[in-house]
């Protein structure tokens, strides 16, 4: 791998690893597991290891699954990261949510995956009246809580930049 390129995931692994010390991150963003270790890009959560992978099955067209040490996220997202945390976003996804047993879904795949297509998918309980967290961010909306940005934000990748960064480094990856 290019030393830019690991350069650049560390200080990504930097950054995440301070917002998810911040106690609104500590649990995943759906079954309140603790430690999560994925993210999607698109919705601004964080999320564990399983719910991940019910992301990854309802598909890109809704949320847009990333580890959180594995895989460069673009600059911009990493900058909508320091915005928002899990706690924002449930505010609107979990709007209308009340008194759920969060277990009850942790240890059964079917009941994680119907809890996050009619969180993120069906939009069964958001608030109708408002905007999603992340798509205010990006408009420029959202008022950041605590707009300190000490990290390196001059450096504004675009997504296709990191994809090929990306695709290239596996490719190295495979001949090695």
């Amino acid at each position: 791998m290019s030393s830019k390129y690991n350069e650049d995931l560390q200080n990504q692994i930097k950054v995440i690893t301070k917002l998810l010390k911040k106690p609104e991150n500590r649990l995943c963003a759906d079954c309140k597991r603790p430690s999560p270790s994925w993210a999607s890009i698109n919705l601004g959560v964080f999320v564990c290891i399983n719910c991940s992978g019910c992301h990854r099955e309802i598909g890109v067209h809704v949320t847009k699954i990333k580890s959180i040490n594995l895989d460069l996220w673009p600059k911009k997202v990493l900058k909508n990261f320091k915005k928002i945390n899990n706690e924002i976003a449930n505010k609107y996804w979990e709007y209308k949510l009340k008194h759920f047993d969060f277990k009850s879904i942790q240890n059964d795949m079917y009941k994680l995956i119907d809890f996050i297509r009619d969180k993120y998918e069906r939009k069964k309980w958001i608030n109708k009246k408002k905007k999603d967290p992340m798509t205010l961010i990006i408009k420029g909306e959202f008022e950041d809580e605590d707009n300190n940005d000490d990290d390196n934000e001059n450096n504004e990748d675009d997504d296709e930049e990191v994809k090929k960064k990306n695709k290239k480094n596996k490719k190295k990856e495979k001949k090695n």
